[in-house]
């Protein structure tokens, strides 16, 4: 069966066995408020669906109180309207409250199972009809609003084949889930090898170099070659924040220049590089904040806070939540690796505060760095470069089957979500239930566009 609908941009196919709804006569908007606040709060995001927020690591900010905001039911349908294009929509299985600019539905006749509607109002085919019904000035302004819901044709099996639809993905899900697993505490351990490395190097040198050492008085440091200062960072560095630019603006900003403009979101984490290619520049002679060449952005506030990073290879402007250090009386690469070892992140952790995390540029000023003779330092550039290679591109394939395996996973989700592959026969062998862990070293999803707040 395709459905079109006058749609153009619709290109579900669904077997013919499955009849066909429009979403005003399987959903309601329901609008009920909470009168004193003490509800869970709930985040809608397009990855993870509907979690509480305290599950969550998110930046964005928490309004002081949640009176007002729309209570949401178990099995009821949370979608943040700013973020429907995106997929940010999810059953709930949690009682709580939503912010008030998003939409509540529930079930009007019962005729989903809650667990088979939450893989299907998140299928991508099904997300796509979202972007191409959501309205706006501009794509970052983009809204889909119940009317919009209510229109679209939805897929409606029997309760049956939606249960052996879940049970099915479930069983498969695991075992993708078990490889996934295995590849990211490989990850995990070659990134403990890399650390491990680090802290030596900054605490003893190169190996077999240094006999006599100095005592620090900064615990995590310890002790350092002798001949070697311990100082504060600020007097080997600049630091600046950069410059945000809000959603209603990003439109303006994407005229090609030679200096690209970067985002949280455009730091890789594992490969601590910066993404350049992502559509926003600054004009030539603006007001924006540069971070010149053979600089580090470090995020400094947020669920990334300490944790990204990026050596940059041009010169850029970015977003306030960064931080430039522009190396003054210390090699830049060199500045790089301690901002990238636990030496470093240990001190930024320890004066971490705020609702929402993050250290300020006064305090990083004052955190401390060993340093070298600047003949060392280039030495110790040049001995990390090899071992870091190595390491780094280990992790780059083992990153590269994830991604694979991830996207493995969403295509088998869609197929038989949507029908494609026809699962009421197929016999479900006793199975351990994994679902995927979380990993230190994983992206979140309080970064800018990815993810959806609690206020606009």
């Amino acid at each position: 069966m395709i459905l079109n609908d006058n749609n153009p941009s619709d290109k579900r196919i669904y077997p013919s066995r499955w009849e066909c709804k429009k979403g005003k006569h399987l959903f309601s908007s329901v609008d009920k408020r909470s009168g004193e606040g003490k509800e869970e709060l709930l985040t809608v995001s397009h990855i993870t669906g509907i979690t509480p927020r305290k599950m969550k690591n998110v930046s964005m900010f928490k309004a002081e109180s949640l009176v007002g905001y729309k209570i949401c039911e178990i099995n009821d349908i949370a979608a943040n309207t700013m973020w429907m294009w995106q997929g940010a929509i999810g059953v709930s299985k949690y009682r709580g409250v939503i912010s008030p600019s998003y939409n509540v539905y529930r079930q009007k006749n019962d005729d989903f199972l809650s667990d088979y509607l939450d893989l299907l109002l998140r299928e991508p085919t099904l997300v796509d009809v979202y972007h191409s019904l959501s309205t706006g000035i501009r794509p970052s302004r983009l809204r889909l609003y119940p009317e919009q819901l209510f229109s679209i044709d939805f897929p409606v099996p029997s309760k049956e084949e939606q249960q052996k639809i879940v049970d099915y993905l479930e069983w498969k899900i695991s075992k993708i889930n078990a490889l996934i697993n295995n590849l990211k505490k490989q990850v995990h351990a070659i990134n403990e090898e890399k650390q491990i490395e680090l802290s030596s190097v900054f605490t003893k040198g190169i190996a077999g170099i240094h006999t006599n050492f100095i005592t620090c008085t900064e615990p995590v440091i310890g002790s350092v070659p002798n001949g070697w200062k311990v100082m504060k960072l600020k007097y080997v560095c600049k630091m600046y924040n950069g410059d945000s630019i809000s959603d209603s603006e990003k439109d303006d900003y994407t005229t090609v220049t030679e200096t690209p403009y970067i985002a949280t979101k455009d730091i890789d984490l594992q490969s601590a590089t910066a993404n350049y290619e992502n559509g926003l520049y600054v004009p030539e002679n603006s007001a924006f904040k540069i971070a010149p060449k053979n600089s580090t952005l470090l995020c400094i506030e947020g669920g990334s806070a300490g944790r990204k990073k990026a050596y940059t290879t041009r010169d850029v402007a970015f977003v306030n939540k960064l931080c430039a250090f522009v190396a003054t009386d210390i090699d830049s690469k060199f500045l790089f690796y301690f901002l990238s070892s636990d030496i470093f992140g240990l001190q930024f952790k320890k004066e971490m505060t705020g609702l929402i995390g993050g250290v300020s540029i006064g305090t990083i000023k004052r955190l401390l760095v060993p340093v070298p003779e600047p003949e060392e330092q280039k030495e110790i550039v040049h001995y990390l470069d090899n071992k870091c290679e190595v390491l780094d591109k280990t992790i780059l394939l083992i990153q590269k089957k994830i991604s694979v395996l991830m996207e493995l996973r969403q295509s088998l989700i869609s197929d038989v979500v949507t029908g494609k592959i026809d699962v009421r026969n197929i016999d479900i062998p006793q199975y351990e239930h994994i679902t995927e862990i979380d990993s230190e070293y994983e992206e979140f999803e309080d970064e800018e566009d990815n993810v959806t707040g609690e206020e606009e």
